[in-house]
């Protein structure tokens, strides 16, 4: 998750810094947080997945649930 966080936190320093510029974000400007945001949303998707797993793997010990 904390790798997301991290992209995330990349791609907002990038818009930030586009837009102290001069306001308006070029194309070279776009396409970086574009790339770096298509790059962000499996790595989230990934976070959630294994977080998801490790709910349902304390759930099962819990209530002692076999798969």
């Amino acid at each position: 998750m904390i790798l997301a966080e991290e992209k995330l936190n990349e791609i907002s320093k990038h818009v930030s810094t586009a837009f102290k510029d001069d306001e308006v974000i070029s194309d070279d400007e776009f396409a970086l947080v574009v790339t770096h945001f298509d790059d962000f949303l499996p790595k989230k998707e990934i976070a959630r997945t294994k977080s998801n797993v490790k709910i349902l793997k304390r759930i099962r010990k819990v209530f002692s649930v076999k798969k």
